[in-house]
């Protein structure tokens, strides 16, 4: 745990080391980097991209009929970077199925491969953040945990601090950790 003094008063800056604990949101990663490569192709001038965003990002579930057909067509210029991200990152998202970490592992390092042969810019830079954090993304399959409770026990923690203003000691901190990690029950009786 990490903590500043200022004032006297004690404040919280990290409750643990999320280097260690890290899980990369390669999804969310993956579809910024689908949208910037669609942005950059739109300001090229290549038409067809009206109102191809949010089907894009919101991909093949569940569309209805009419965004369906539109998205195949759009999907029928193989020629464009755009459909080529979009097949790379449904593919991606294909990995998740598998069950044994050795087969992920083989299926990840063959998508990274891919990401290289299709020469896009953006592609590659987040196809080699992927290959720099995989240790952390084989973990999942691994272990099949992920660090959301860290990171939601994190955010308790913060707005501890921002509500105290600070505490005048250590002593005081744990105390409201105490209270409020510690699930305690403080049942009022009922008078009759």
């Amino acid at each position: 745990m990490k903590w500043r003094t200022k004032k006297g008063h004690v404040y919280l800056t990290g409750f643990m080391d999320l280097e260690r604990a890290k899980v990369v949101h390669v999804v969310k990663l993956l579809n910024d980097v689908l949208d910037s490569i669609r942005r950059r192709e739109h300001k090229e001038n290549i038409p067809r991209f009206n109102k191809i965003r949010y089907l894009l990002l919101k991909g093949p579930k569940k569309p209805k009929k009419r965004q369906r057909e539109q998205l195949d067509d759009f999907l029928t210029q193989a020629n464009l970077d755009t459909v080529k991200a979009y097949s790379l990152i449904q593919m991606f998202k294909r990995g998740y199925k598998y069950k044994k970490p050795s087969w992920v592992g083989e299926f990840f390092h063959h998508w990274i491969k891919l990401c290289q042969q299709s020469k896009i810019p953006e592609i590659l830079k987040a196809a080699q953040a992927i290959l720099t954090h995989l240790k952390g993304i084989m973990a999942y399959f691994t272990y099949r945990v992920t660090n959301a409770v860290m990171e939601g026990n994190n955010s308790k923690l913060r707005t501890i601090s921002k509500r105290s203003y600070g505490f005048k000691s250590l002593r005081y901190l744990r105390l409201m950790l105490f209270l409020v990690f510690g699930r305690l029950k403080f049942d009022v009786p009922r008078l009759a």
